[in-house]
């Protein structure tokens, strides 16, 4: 399993649904999920265009309540589980590019290479290995997120979702331990995911290119008027 990170970094809550139960049983990782405490998702709160909050309570599911997890130790997690079941794991290993051989795939790491007689693509919203495989990539929209984290925020256990006409944000709790490790602490991240026009994007791009041509002018005009000084 080569990891391109090393799960160190804050990531936004995510809410995993009951659902999700038998899988981590199958799996074999029930009992360090459970004991890892990752807030129960009590209750889910949307919020639409008419403004009226709609609850939908945990309880009422014949699968309980799902989880809000701090995705970095989730991820963590499942890394060391997977570890723990003798996978040979490696994290900061980014993989470079994938070669099709008689033997497999190679693949190019920063400093070495790896055979594999087969690859599971797994990198999430990460395109860069797609024209390796052969994958054709389709576009369907523009979403750009925004995160904020909230330290020792009031939480109760729910997910709010609220959509607007530019977009929509959600919010929810996170149980993160302390620096010191003893204890834990409650934060709350908030995600905005607006929407964007496909115009609005060019238009976005067009400008960011034309700021870049103003600089690199300035720049090259600075770098004349230094050589005609000496």
């Amino acid at each position: 399993m080569l990891e391109a990170g090393r799960h160190d970094r804050p990531k936004p809550g995510e809410v995993l649904p009951a659902v999700a139960n038998g899988l981590l049983r199958q799996l074999g990782v029930w009992t360090p999920f459970a004991e890892a405490g990752f807030v129960e998702n009590r209750v889910l709160v949307s919020v639409g265009a008419n403004e009226v909050p709609s609850e939908r309570h945990g309880m009422f599911s014949a699968q309980g309540a799902g989880w809000q997890l701090d995705r970095t130790r989730f991820d963590r997690l499942m890394v060391q589980a997977a570890k723990a079941a003798g996978v040979d794991t490696r994290f900061g290993s980014a993989v470079g590019s994938a070669v099709r051989d008689d033997q497999g795939w190679l693949l190019k790491l920063a400093d070495e290479a790896i055979v594999a007689r087969a690859v599971v693509w797994a990198t999430g919203p990460s395109w860069r290995l797609a024209r390796c495989f052969g994958a054709k990539l389709t576009m369907d929209g523009h979403l750009a997120a925004y995160t904020r984290f909230f330290d020792r925020a009031p939480g109760d256990c729910s997910m709010v979702v609220e959509a607007r006409p530019e977009g929509w944000w959600y919010s929810a709790d996170l149980r993160v331990p302390h620096r010191s490790g003893s204890g834990q602490r409650t934060a709350q991240s908030r995600t905005l995911v607006p929407r964007f026009s496909r115009n609005a994007v060019r238009r976005a791009a067009r400008a960011a290119q034309r700021n870049r041509d103003r600089q690199h002018d300035q720049g090259g005009g600075n770098r004349n008027d230094r050589s005609r000084r000496r």
